[in-house]
């Protein structure tokens, strides 16, 4: 656990799971400050989402720039070989919308 907290309060960082048959996994770290038991705050989630279609360099930078465009969505980082983005979720972003904003691109999440 990180830093110094004020009293009544810490910092706790958790989470690395995966929901089994859906495109998204959620993985790193999530900080929360936790104070009263019916107050947290939550920083950012890491997410990795599957692309289809992907087979160059020109293509991460596509899907590099495209994740990068929509609100809520930063620290992307794409790997060809695996067929992966990965960025941070600094607010809630609809899944629908990122498969309509990659689709638009060329590619395809799943």
């Amino acid at each position: 656990m990180g830093g110094a907290s004020a009293p009544g309060f810490c910092f706790v960082s958790v989470i690395s799971f995966r929901i089994p048959h859906f495109p998204v996994s959620f993985k790193g770290r999530i900080s929360i400050l936790l104070g009263r038991a019916d107050e947290a705050e939550v920083t950012a989630i890491m997410k990795t989402i599957k692309i289809k279609g992907m087979s160059c360099q020109h293509c991460v930078k596509a899907v590099t720039k495209t994740l990068s465009e929509i609100e809520g969505v930063q620290d992307v980082k794409v790997d060809l070989s695996r067929g992966e983005a990965s960025f941070e979720e600094a607010q809630p972003v609809d899944l629908e919308t990122l498969r309509e904003k990659i689709k638009k691109a060329g590619y395809e999440v799943g």
